[in-house]
């Protein structure tokens, strides 16, 4: 018996309408070297042949419960998963994704050696070319863990994302994923890394995120979300981090909570959407001050330090720039 087999973990799969995956995922769970899983499919509501394959697999592997729910998207399925969850452990797995063999069994592992409540693995996107990335398992602090994942560091890649995690149920406790389309994750992973006083980080890619189809939410963009949910779920952030007595990570969440929305001005610009545009610019200037004030960080590089302070005091010339230099330049 592997060492630490004897914890159960309950690998939560929310399934909507993925019939040409969903073989591949559930495979590739119900094949892992670690064998004490309850294996959970939340059908939420599917409208083509996923319900039926979830069935079936149901059949062929005892291990697995499907429960039929109506449509409330995935962060619902989710909440279900992690209401039916019995095991010490929580995995998620999207049901178009896969997981490697070994996953379960070296996260498992790591999170019994070191007693930690979180584990994260490197993970693989679809058509995705070899990069740098760390060498060995790493043993990170919170602190250490909020600055990977706000700079979006490629050596160390820690997504918001709850796939390619290993929770314990202590630390989940009564966390649930709101109900709205995107950026479901952040309040729910930002949480998990406040209260996560020590992780450990896997470099190997155990998980394979696919992000190339064409229906995925990914490819998507919703003005209306992006004003009403995305950005104040990034004010959020900020808040719940300061909350936790993070101050220098608070400073970089402003940085990047700044970039953000110079990112999101200048779509909104280009799509002629005046009012979004308007909208963004007003959220800037109701947080200059704090986004001045990171910018001040050893973490900023000068060009971002100089296009931040064009942008946060001149909006509109900072995109007649961006139009003139950088995208002629191309």
């Amino acid at each position: 018996m592997i060492k630490g087999e004897t914890k159960k973990v309950s690998v939560i799969v929310p399934v909507y309408n993925t019939e040409k995956e969903l073989e591949r995922c559930i495979h590739s769970i119900c094949n892992q070297s670690y064998e004490n899983l309850e294996i959970l499919l939340i059908d939420d509501g599917s409208t083509d042949a996923s319900a039926v394959l979830c069935d079936r697999a149901s059949q062929e592997d005892k291990r697995i419960r499907v429960i039929h729910k109506e449509n409330g998207g995935v962060s619902s399925a989710r909440n279900e998963g992690m209401k039916q969850a019995q095991g010490e452990y929580v995995v998620f797995v999207d049901s178009d994704d896969w997981i490697e063999t070994r996953m379960i069994e070296k996260m498992v592992f790591s999170a019994v050696r070191h007693q930690v409540p979180l584990v994260i693995c490197d993970y693989k996107r679809a058509m995705e070319d070899e990069r740098k990335k760390a060498e060995q398992e790493r043993r990170l602090s919170a602190k250490e863990v909020l600055n990977y994942y706000l700079l979006e560091d490629e050596t160390i890649r820690i997504p918001h994302s709850v796939w390619g995690k290993l929770f314990t149920r202590q630390i989940i406790g009564t966390k649930r994923f709101p109900l709205i389309k995107r950026t479901e994750e952040l309040l729910f992973s930002t949480e998990i890394f406040c209260e996560a006083e020590q992780c450990v980080y896997l470099p190997e890619a155990f998980y394979h995120y696919c992000d190339d189809r064409k229906d995925s939410l990914m490819h998507h963009t919703d003005a209306e979300h992006t004003i009403e949910k995305e950005i104040p779920l990034l004010a959020e952030q900020i808040r719940i981090i300061e909350q936790n007595g993070y101050k220098e990570e608070a400073e970089l969440a402003y940085f990047c909570f700044g970039k953000r929305l110079l990112y999101f001005y200048l779509a909104f610009r280009d799509k002629m959407l005046k009012k979004e545009a308007l909208l963004v610019k007003r959220y800037t200037v109701k947080n200059r001050k704090r986004i001045l004030q990171s910018l001040k960080g050893d973490f900023v590089k000068k060009t971002d330090r100089y296009r931040m302070l064009l942008y946060v005091w001149f909006p509109a010339i900072y995109y007649r720039f961006v139009l003139l230099h950088d995208r002629r330049k191309r």
